[in-house]
């Protein structure tokens, strides 16, 4: 890493220097490789960090937790879900004994059979998990505290003029958004445009792609900013 750096500098400066920044900036990982240098816009010099030099990733200490919710949020911090295995481990107990206590904060997938934390299993599509877990229940009982979770989680079914969607949301389909703009804003010649609405999972961001031969609409557009400009920055 240090030749790549050096040789780096040696030709284009500190990778701080705004036209490096610039270029990496659509990077989602932009931020680690700028943090490789402590950097001095005044001056527009630059110092190799410690990851050049020292050991910066520590070993963390085996977690010992003494009850089973300790024992789910360090599962939850070392493995980003539920760990049955390693939980059992810490607090030498059986994973029916931990699941048992857990009631309320784990729910086993009906489909899966992998436990969840309930905030990950009372999320998503709510109606279809409801459905598979009354089917679940009528088999087996022990899914009727996910079918009673998941239908306080849905709530009462709201009505279409209820529902309010901010612009950008991201449970969205792109393929609605690209409708809205052709609907609603390009509307004099949608039907000939070709509309390519995406968005990045890494970094959240969307992008609008249109026909170059696309006229602006007046009433969403200004001297300086595109419509397409206009919701990608609202979005």
């Amino acid at each position: 890493m240090t030749q790549a750096y050096d040789g780096f500098v040696a030709k284009f400066g500190p990778v701080n220097l705004t036209p490096n920044r610039r270029a990496i900036l659509d990077d989602p990982f932009h931020d680690l490789v700028l943090a490789l240098e402590d950097f001095d816009p005044e001056s527009e010099t630059a110092k190799k960090t410690e990851f050049f030099s020292e050991r910066t990733i520590v070993v963390r200490d085996e977690p010992t937790p003494r009850n089973p919710i300790d024992a789910l949020l360090a599962s939850i911090d070392r493995y980003a879900k539920v760990n049955p295995a390693a939980m059992a481990g810490w607090l030498r107990q059986s994973w029916s004994e931990i699941r048992q206590e857990l009631r309320g904060h784990v729910y086993d997938d009906p489909v899966s059979g992998v436990p969840e934390l309930a905030e990950v299993y009372c999320s998503g599509n709510l109606r279809e998990k409801l459905v598979v877990a009354q089917e679940a229940s009528r088999k087996d009982s022990r899914y009727q505290e996910n079918v009673e979770a998941l239908q306080v989680a849905l709530g009462a079914f709201k009505q279409r003029d209820k529902i309010s969607v901010s612009l950008g949301a991201p449970w969205v389909d792109p393929a609605y958004y690209a409708q809205f703009l052709k609907d609603v804003i390009y509307t004099s010649s949608s039907a000939a445009i070709g509309f390519s609405v995406t968005r990045d999972p890494l970094t959240s961001r969307w992008r609008i792609k249109l026909d170059r031969s696309l006229t602006e609409p007046p009433s969403y557009s200004t001297e300086h900013w595109k419509a397409r400009d206009l919701v990608e920055s609202i979005m």
